[in-house]
């Protein structure tokens, strides 16, 4: 649990260090995470939080702040499978105001179920 807990220190610290309407959607994010994934482990990943099945294990889902937007993917590390050649594997906000619209957190409450399935 100790480990877990690093990581979920320092995926907070670094969503607390964006812009304030990154900060509180970020916040967010990582509650979806936490809702739909309760096993997924917190780390950082190339400046961003990221979430793995295990310390040790590769990170699955991502996202991180850019100026001016926020971008969501997963990795190539989760094991999708869907009907056709082309599979959609990020995202991007920008935002007005903190605040996730219902149809992004459902998008990414889906992302998160559907790569820690």
């Amino acid at each position: 649990m100790a480990d877990k807990k690093d990581g979920a220190t320092a995926v907070a610290e670094k969503i607390a260090s964006w812009p304030a309407n990154y900060t509180e959607v970020g916040a967010r994010i990582s509650e979806i995470v936490a809702e739909v994934a309760p096993d997924a482990v917190p780390k950082m990943f190339y400046g961003g939080a990221g979430y793995a099945r295990a310390k040790t294990a590769p990170v699955l889902f991502q996202f991180r702040y850019d100026p001016e937007i926020l971008t969501i993917s997963f990795t190539e590390k989760a094991e999708l499978t869907v009907p056709g050649q082309i599979l959609p594997s990020a995202w991007y906000l920008q935002l007005t105001e903190p605040k996730l619209e219902p149809e992004a957190e459902a998008t990414i409450a889906d992302v998160v179920r559907r790569v820690f399935a």
